[in-house]
């Protein structure tokens, strides 16, 4: 069972402190080296017991999971242990009708995964055999099932699934336990001046808004309409996957607060500068025919996270490392 532990705490007068020419590469580097050193760790343990064929990584959105799968393959291939690796999130249903709250579709419980096949999959591959791993476009919310996506766990290799359900009792509980290791990653910090201005829940905001602006074509307010939804399924379920986890790992990075809250501040100040216009797109995160599910609502904590963000200092995304797990959410 994995422990959370304490949030760290970090503060505006500690970042500025640290935009000297000669400390911020350093900051950086120790920040990075923190978060590599715990992942190694895992690998170490993996890598010397070939009892263990599977690593589930787990953890609310925007955690890291998908650059902290790549580092996790690399560091085992060091070691000799080739992997492949599985999303769950290709296991979404485009055939299934959503469940809707409040308006906002429910793409975050398990229920919204094709579990069958999953876990067929799953098995197949734990059991030597081969398949296609379906793969689910978000933009145009349609699954594929591509020849290049055919895969098997190679000899002495090591199947790695992740996604936000990686520890639920519905994907693992038919598998021996002492042949996986279970990792649950968020980012478990705030950032305060002479108030609390950011908290975790915050810092996968930003890190969402500025990956869905980039990537899958949804502007700011909108992920901040349907926000609602993952604080609901994350409430449900983090007690119950941390407690199934043989780790915790603690993804967030000091050094970010002075890149992610200036990315998504302009994507949310061009948002508000639209909805002031009339030219607010609609949401993509609504049943059809709303325009948002709860604008009001949404505008309030647009304000209210670009109020924080213009109290932090930030600097150019071009120091962040290209190893770093923020590339996910600027790149």
């Amino acid at each position: 069972m994995a422990v959370a532990g304490e949030k760290v705490y970090y503060t505006t007068n500690q970042l500025e402190n640290q935009l000297g020419s000669r400390s911020l590469p350093g900051f950086i580097r120790n920040c990075e080296t923190r978060l590599l050193e715990q992942l190694q760790s895992i690998a170490n343990r993996v890598a010397w017991d070939p009892e263990i064929r599977a690593i589930f990584i787990s953890g609310p959105s925007s955690s890291g999971k998908t650059t902290f799968t790549h580092r996790i393959a690399s560091a085992l291939a060091l070691y000799g242990r080739p992997s492949i690796t599985v999303s769950l999130d290709n296991y979404y249903s485009d055939e299934m009708e959503p469940r809707y709250v409040d308006g906002r579709p429910d793409f975050e419980s398990l229920e919204a995964l094709d579990v069958p096949l999953m876990i067929d999959q799953l098995e197949t591959l734990l059991g030597g055999g081969e398949v296609i791993v379906p793969r689910f476009e978000f933009l145009t919310r349609s699954r594929h099932w591509w020849e290049e996506n055919r895969t098997r766990i190679p000899p002495n290799g090591v199947l790695l699934v992740e996604g936000l359900h990686g520890l639920s009792p519905a994907v693992s509980a038919r598998l021996n336990s002492s042949a996986c290791v279970r990792v649950m990653l968020t980012p478990w910090a705030t950032l305060g001046s002479d108030r609390s201005l950011l908290d975790s829940r915050d810092i996968r905001i930003m890190r969402r808004i500025s990956r869905d602006v980039r990537h899958r074509g949804t502007n700011a307010v909108a992920t901040l309409d349907y926000w609602p939804m993952m604080d609901q399924t994350e409430a449900d379920i983090f007690p119950s996957y941390l407690e199934a986890a043989d780790y915790f790992i603690n993804t967030a990075l000091a050094y970010e607060f002075l890149i992610i809250p200036k990315l998504a501040g302009d994507a949310i100040r061009s948002d508000l500068e639209a909805h002031a216009r009339g030219e607010l797109p609609p949401s993509t995160y609504v049943r059809d025919g709303l325009y948002y599910a709860d604008l009001p609502r949404a505008l309030r904590e647009a304000r209210r996270i670009l109020a924080a963000t213009d109290e932090v200092p930030a600097i150019s995304p071009a120091n962040v490392p290209e190893h770093s797990i923020l590339n996910e959410f600027i790149s």
